[in-house]
């Protein structure tokens, strides 16, 4: 199994995958297609946590499940773009 992230660049509309073993905290985040950046400020401080959280998830489940400890489960975590004058709370 390999942790992936799908990135959806909200410039072109456009999604590329990035893979947890070949992700590089320290660089900028830029879409293939359009060429838009999210500065590695925001890598750093918002992406990279929450990556690495789902790759810990399902690394320490692999690793349980394979010592018998837990039936194997797999987590993805997906957003869905709500526009915000139409988010109702």
């Amino acid at each position: 199994m390999a942790t992936t992230m799908k990135v959806k660049c909200k410039n072109c509309n456009n999604s590329f995958k990035m893979y947890w073993h070949t992700f590089k905290a320290d660089e900028d985040i830029k879409c293939p297609h359009c060429c838009n950046v999210l500065p590695q400020t925001y890598v750093d401080q918002f992406v990279k946590p929450a990556f690495a959280g789902v790759w810990e998830l399902n690394y320490k489940i692999r690793s349980k499940h394979h010592d018998n400890y837990c039936d194997l489960f797999e987590f993805d975590f997906e957003e869905v773009f709500v526009p915000i004058d139409k988010f109702k709370s």
